[in-house]
């Protein structure tokens, strides 16, 4: 007797929040009572590694060098199916069919020196004779960090040597200011950053380094608590000769390959991830560098706030046209208000803010942005199409931004005559 797992939509990886299908095969020589089959889920991490440390022996009465085990366990996913079966199985194949569907959030498989994150499904059938049998299958677990979450405020760090003068140096200081958009790096994308020195000394700054570095520390429990810390230089940047005395400012561009491995340690307890910026002026003249180190969050998704807008504003099965006085006028096909389904439900929607939009007068109103916008979409309003008129609905703003004419004032007149007709082509008289 012997058991197997197939999985049947297993393409090398399988993502968090998506189902795993499969079925477990059963190939007896002989008839058999089974108990039960049972199909687990599990997600372990594991550290372990030898470290040489001193200890004094008592009986010899000196030191000595001993090699000490340290190691880790945490099982942060348990998952399992009992499957129904019948109390004999007869002679041949059987098989059992099971599905799991993953948690949204889950660490990603990993593995360094010092340990491991792994996943596995393990199934095991049990009969009232002592010839069990089970198989464990390893699975991939690929698990990409979003950054939609995380903060993007803009941040301004400073660092200050004040220069003592002496025989041959006049006094002064030598200031060093990064400037970044956001904390959060992208893979795959260049990230901007600015520098800013300020020198009122007889010192040169020599150099201009910055560096983006990963830190991923692993941890062990027994017999004592003992962390292991891997660092990782991920992206470089420099300038050179940069000179005395004055103000400059300085781009810098980071591009973070898209071989680097970022881990997503979510749910662990054994390994922690975290990056950190480090921008360093190298002053001449026997000088204390300039230095400024800031932790930054690195994904491997950006926040697409336009898109995010894009896909709120213009969602295809929620909008429909009500009729007003303000309609459209003849030239909008009847096709794409037949289409508009009258179930439809309209759901509300943050308008843009007036500071945002700016109204584009022609035969086909839009919206058109200002230089000044204002990216974040909490204080987004709408500025009504149109002032004079009272009735206006989002529904015709968004059809207006998407190409539709809209009436002018010039026929306004003419669209009031028209509203009775029109209403009865929108219900179906």
């Amino acid at each position: 007797m012997y058991c197997q797992i197939q999985l049947d939509n297993y393409n090398g990886t399988y993502h968090p929040g998506k189902s795993i299908k499969g079925r477990v095969v059963c190939t007896f020589d002989a008839d058999a009572d089974v108990k039960a089959v049972t199909v687990k889920l599990l997600g372990d991490e594991r550290t372990e590694w030898n470290d040489k440390e001193d200890y004094f022996d008592s009986a010899e009465q000196k030191k000595k060098i001993d090699s000490v085990c340290y190691s880790g366990y945490n099982n942060f996913l348990t998952f399992q199916h009992n499957l129904p079966i019948k109390d004999t199985f007869n002679v041949g194949r059987h098989e059992y069919s099971f599905s799991f569907v993953l948690p949204k959030e889950l660490p990603g498989s990993y593995q360094n020196e010092y340990g491991y994150i792994r996943y596995y499904i393990k199934a095991e059938v049990y009969t009232t004779t002592d010839s069990d049998c089970e198989d464990e299958r390893e699975i991939d677990i690929m698990s990409p960090i979003e950054l939609a979450s995380l903060p993007q405020d803009a941040v301004r760090l400073e660092d200050k040597e004040d220069i003592t003068p002496h025989c041959c140096i006049n006094g002064g200081s030598v200031t060093m200011q990064l400037e970044l958009k956001n904390k959060t790096f992208v893979q795959t994308q260049t990230s901007r950053m600015k520098v800013h020195t300020y020198n009122s000394s007889d010192v040169k700054i020599e150099a201009i380094k910055v560096k983006l570095k990963m830190f991923i520390e692993t941890k062990a429990t027994h017999p004592k608590t003992k962390r292991k810390t891997n660092e990782e230089l991920i992206a470089y940047d420099f300038i050179q000769n940069i000179g005395g005395k004055g103000e400059r400012t300085f781009d810098f561009e980071l591009d973070i390959p898209s071989t680097t491995v970022i881990p997503n340690f979510k749910l662990c307890s054994l390994f922690i991830c975290w990056c950190v910026l480090h921008v360093e002026a190298v002053l001449g003249r026997c000088q204390n560098n300039l230095e400024i180190r800031e932790e930054v969050k690195l994904g491997h998704f950006p926040i697409e706030r336009e898109m995010r807008r894009h896909n709120l504003l213009f969602k295809k099965r929620t909008l429909r046209l009500l009729p007003t006085k303000n309609l459209p006028t003849p030239g909008l096909p009847l096709s794409s208000i037949s289409a508009i389904s009258p179930q439809d439900t309209f759901e509300s929607v943050r308008p843009l803010h007036q500071k945002q939009a700016t109204l584009m007068s022609g035969p086909s109103i839009g919206w058109q942005r200002s230089a000044s916008i204002d990216e974040s979409p909490i204080s987004m309003e709408m500025e009504p199409l149109l002032p004079e008129r009272k009735k206006e609905t989002i529904e015709a703003v968004v059809l207006a931004s998407m190409g539709f004419p809209i009436s002018t004032a010039a026929n306004q007149n003419q669209n009031d005559e028209n509203v009775a007709p029109t209403e009865k082509l929108l219900n179906g008289n």
